[in-house]
């Protein structure tokens, strides 16, 4: 099972200036809602939202993998 490394992706966030999900919503062009319940772990990211935050947050495909599939311990 895969989840998302929320703590790498909000670390990312910050490191490109955007501290908070309206900014990270504006920037992918995303609903607040979306960037808010990925943030949150409270969905799984389609291919378009990790795309979107792979473009805003210049993420490498290794990092993009790393972040959005990171294994989960359960």
């Amino acid at each position: 099972m895969y989840e998302v490394d929320t703590i790498e992706l909000q670390k990312r966030m910050l490191d490109k200036g955007l501290k908070t999900i309206k900014q990270m919503a504006d920037a992918t062009g995303l609903s607040r809602d979306t960037v808010s319940d990925i943030i949150n772990s409270k969905v799984k990211p389609g291919a378009i939202a990790m795309y979107a935050f792979a473009n805003v947050l210049d993420l490498e495909p290794e990092a993009l993998g790393r972040i959005f599939f990171k294994r989960s311990v359960a």
